[in-house]
């Protein structure tokens, strides 16, 4: 896995479009910190997170329909929010309450909505150039198993499905600013504070304590301009004699989903009642990342070139100046120093 989400995060590839420019593709890295609309993100703050921590005090506004981070467009309230007390889709918070809130006097789950179980979002750190000349720009710092490092000063998404009656299925959606499609690599997923203890002690009614048996999945759905759908699923916490909580930023690998034009997320649980899912319906997300290309003009391509080097890089990272067996990116380095890319399959 490890290996496979190094190569993913370093590798940019570039091919001849048909008009003869050059389809470049980059790397995108959803990063909460350099908000767009809104321009800023304030911390609605109390006793228990402090000054600057908490959760983006517009959450409960459905003046944005849209949040906007850099190139990605992230939905907040798309359904109706019944007059300002309810809210779905997405929300951006900091801070690093892991606690059980199911006896809080100040309103329980409701006031403490806002956090992760593995206490902040994930820490990241800008990537070095590649020695192809790419800059990857802001990469997640990983430990030694592969799951995210937590900084309490990270932002993060809190997610809340609305499955309500007449809500759209699509409440938790993400896509590209320009309507363009992409490439879906990975992202890390961790259970918000309330999911994690509503299945462990059922002290949200009508929610009740995991049994043998028992489930809640986060499900991605990818939608391409053909109207086809793909999924891909990790589950959240499941009973299978024992009870498994994801505690962790946990990677997720979403490169099955392929080639999208929007992608957007649900929830599933085996605990369920008349009205529908009885499970809290939030998952916490960071770092999600994408690819996708920029066409550059026939005219900005550069003419013939002295090549002075080739190299190939394989799935694995591995390098060798002749190809290998499957996909390979083709590294071209000319004798004014300028570096070209190509993927292709052998």
């Amino acid at each position: 896995m490890k290996k496979l989400y190094i190569v993913l995060s370093v590798m940019a590839f570039a091919a001849i479009n048909a008009r003869g420019g050059m389809l470049i593709e980059h790397l995108l890295t959803l990063d909460l910190s350099n908000p767009t609309v809104p321009s800023e993100i304030t911390y609605a703050g109390n006793e228990w997170y402090g000054e600057g921590y908490g959760y983006w005090d517009g959450t409960y506004s459905e003046d944005v329909k849209w949040m906007q981070f850099g190139e990605f467009l992230v939905s907040h309230t798309l359904g109706s929010s019944w007059g300002g007390t309810y809210w779905d889709g997405f929300t951006v918070a900091r801070n690093s309450d892991t606690m059980d809130h199911s006896l809080t006097k100040d309103g329980g789950w409701l006031t403490h909505q806002w956090s992760n179980i593995a206490g902040g979002g994930i820490k990241s750190v800008e990537a070095p150039d590649a020695w192809w000349g790419y800059k990857q720009g802001a990469d997640p710092v990983v430990d030694d198993e592969g799951y995210g490092v937590v900084d309490r000063d990270a932002p993060f998404l809190v997610a809340n499905w609305g499955f309500y009656d007449g809500a759209p299925q699509q409440t938790n959606q993400i896509k590209l600013v320009d309507g363009s499609g992409f490439y879906v690599l990975d992202a890390f997923v961790t259970n918000s504070t309330w999911v994690y203890y509503a299945v462990e002690n059922g002290e949200c009614p009508p929610a009740r304590a995991f049994t043998e048996g028992d489930s809640f999945k986060l499900i991605a759905h990818g939608e391409d301009y053909g109207g086809r759908e793909k999924t891909a699923e990790i589950e959240l916490a499941w009973h299978d004699g024992k009870l498994h909580r994801l505690n962790k930023w946990t990677y997720w690998n979403l490169s099955s989903l392929g080639w999208v034009k929007s992608l957007y997320f649900t929830v599933e649980s085996t605990d369920t009642g008349d009205w529908g899912m009885n499970t809290p319906a939030y998952f916490c997300i960071d770092k999600l990342r994408v690819e996708y290309y920029i066409d550059t003009p026939v005219e900005d391509v550069e003419g013939s070139k002295t090549v002075a080097d080739v190299r190939y890089v394989n799935m694995a990272g591995q390098e060798s100046q002749q190809p290998f067996e499957g996909v390979n990116v083709v590294v071209t380095r000319y004798t004014d120093g300028s570096t070209s890319t190509t993927k292709v399959v052998r």
